[in-house]
């Protein structure tokens, strides 16, 4: 994201979604004007000033009610999640992930225990950049 703030305005410009989300942004302190984009409200999370690119952030649209979910995560995966109620008052957990490459066994198991914990209750998407470069997706296979 970093040095691509105004592609990403203007490509959003020409759509209409309720929610973008982002792997990958390299943003850190400081950086919060490069996800100013008008009717939408931003969340993020960065990797901290220690590590270099990294980070995940949403894009949620004004008129979605989003409150951040400091909770799920202890902070050691690169992740964040939002509560969503659309105009129905559905309810939904929102969460976005980055798994860097070469993740240690530790990390992965963090993730998928947020990831198990948030389902017990709720209606839950994940998205994000998971790195398993082993799995076939269009065949539902590992390699």
């Amino acid at each position: 994201l970093t040095g691509k703030a105004d592609e990403l305005r203007a490509w959003i410009g020409t759509s209409n979604w309720d929610i973008v989300a982002m792997t990958e942004t390299w943003l850190r302190e400081g950086q919060d004007w490069q996800l100013n984009v008008p009717r939408y409200r931003s969340f993020r999370r960065d990797r901290g000033a220690e590590k270099r690119r990294g980070g995940v952030a949403l894009l949620v649209k004004e008129d979605v009610t989003a409150v951040f979910r400091g909770d799920i995560t202890d902070g050691s995966s690169e992740a964040l999640w939002v509560k969503l109620r659309n105009k129905k008052f559905m309810i939904t957990l929102l969460g976005v992930y980055y798994r860097p490459l070469n993740s240690q066994r530790k990390l992965e198991e963090q993730m998928c225990r947020e990831i198990a914990d948030s389902y017990r209750s709720n209606n839950v998407v994940v998205v994000g950049d998971f790195n398993f470069p082993n799995i076939d997706w269009e065949n539902h296979s590992v390699k």
